[in-house]
């Protein structure tokens, strides 16, 4: 059992977040997860709520506004690696995520990846 299970069935939510929980609980797919992750995180759950996104992206790999929740989180926790090698594959899908290109500029500066810098910033210009 995942950790954020637990979680969602012992820890008072309010009732709005209560319905949101419910409602991904109830969900076959589970594909909304991203609500939950933030859910989590704003009661003072960043660990279970990393531990539900990566679980999501892995489960639903061509979830790319998951991949782009996922890659900021591991951009901010120092990951930059993985953040862009993260973000690199969906490349051409990305290309109006203005987060998703803020943060494949800032790691490709910090990986020393230029020509995939000059790539995004020309991207972020037009």
């Amino acid at each position: 059992m995942h950790s954020w299970t637990v979680l969602l069935s012992e820890i008072k939510f309010t009732k709005k977040e209560n319905e949101i929980i419910n409602r991904y609980m109830n969900n076959i797919d589970k594909q909304g997860f991203l609500p939950i992750v933030e859910i989590l995180k704003n009661n003072g759950y960043p660990q279970e709520s990393f531990e539900l996104l990566n679980w999501g992206v892995n489960e639903y790999p061509g979830y790319l506004a998951a991949k782009v929740v996922l890659s900021k989180e591991l951009y901010l926790r120092g990951f930059i690696h993985e953040a862009l090698e993260l973000l690199k594959k969906p490349l051409k899908n990305l290309k109006n995520n203005v987060l998703a290109q803020n943060i494949l500029f800032k790691a490709s500066i910090i990986c020393c990846d230029e020509p995939l810098a000059k790539s995004v910033f020309q991207n972020l210009k037009t």
